[in-house]
């Protein structure tokens, strides 16, 4: 019960800010990004297609492909999973589950465990790096089997963190967090 609350509480905070704010946060968080030493070396890089008043992905998405980097995005399937999709320039989009745009054709697709960095959406997230997704669960599956991942990055306006969330024994933190304010690691 309390999730559901925080996700409601901080999916108002976000649609509260107003279109400029928005565009702002997403070219920081662009440019912060781009910055990070391990994904500068990075050649496939799994990014989410942002979908209502989520952090935008879309500069982020064409700048990591001019500089040569495969981009890779989520399709989530009926049985709670979801493909990486490569997106190109000819890649034709649709609205898919839960009116998210996704790739019409399936492929050419990836293994997780080929992508080298994941940046991830999220409702929440606090300071130990403890993710509050949507709900549905597709993240969390991702880590279901533990052989390489790739390196979480999750991508948030600053008024989606908080001190503590709820966790669950399954949730694992994410390994860096850019927001429109400031980056963060684990570490400080």
């Amino acid at each position: 019960m309390r999730k559901q609350h925080l996700r409601r509480h901080l999916r108002r905070q976000r649609r509260l800010l107003s279109p400029r704010q928005r565009r702002l946060a997403a070219r920081r968080c662009t440019v912060k990004t781009l910055a990070l030493p391990g994904l500068r070396r990075a050649r496939r890089v799994g990014v989410y297609l942002h979908h209502g008043a989520e952090l935008a992905t879309t500069a982020l998405i064409a700048a990591l492909r001019q500089r040569g980097v495969e981009v890779y995005v989520p399709v989530p399937r009926a049985e709670g999973r979801m493909l990486w999709v490569a997106l190109t320039s000819r890649t034709r989009l649709a609205h898919g589950r839960y009116g998210i745009r996704a790739p019409r054709q399936n492929k050419p697709r990836i293994p997780l465990n080929r992508l080298q960095w994941l940046v991830v959406p999220l409702v929440g997230v606090d300071t130990q790096l403890n993710r509050l997704g949507a709900g549905g669960g597709y993240y969390d599956r991702l880590r279901d089997n533990p052989q390489h991942l790739p390196r979480w990055l999750g991508w948030a306006y600053a008024q989606q963190c908080v001190d503590q969330l709820p966790c669950e024994p399954w949730d694992r933190p994410l390994d860096a967090l850019i927001t429109d304010r400031r980056p963060r690691w684990p570490t400080g």
